[in-house]
């Protein structure tokens, strides 16, 4: 890969360690993974199945919100698109960039104060 494409990116992304169900469009049993890093816009996951790049899915990701002492669990549900892929060889797991779609406005809200 040369510098020029290279994603200079990573440091707007928040490492995290979300659960996440994906349901690949036109299909009904979710695969499993886990959201890895994240910010608004993009997502990145790892999971033992391989997602197409181009294909779009529903991503329902188990966060959690600390405040304090209490720490309160919400679910996620976002709709994206894969863009990119790649097997990683030393754990046989895909790593899978995800672009969102604009979510609705509490989802979005909830997803940039977990993320800043």
């Amino acid at each position: 890969m040369s510098q020029n494409a290279f994603n200079h990116d990573n440091s707007r992304r928040k490492f995290v360690r979300w659960r996440a169900a994906i349901i690949p469009k036109h299909q009904h049993n979710p695969i499993e993974g886990k959201i890895i890093e994240a910010n608004s816009d993009v997502l990145v996951m790892l999971s033992a199945t391989a997602l197409k790049p181009g294909s779009e899915a529903r991503f329902m990701l188990e966060v959690f919100e600390y405040e304090g002492a209490t720490c309160n669990r919400n679910t996620l549900d976002l709709n994206g698109k894969v863009i990119d892929n790649a097997l990683i060889g030393h754990i046989s797991l895909f790593r899978h960039q995800i672009q969102l779609h604009k979510p609705n406005y509490t989802q979005l809200e909830l997803l940039k104060k977990l993320t800043a």
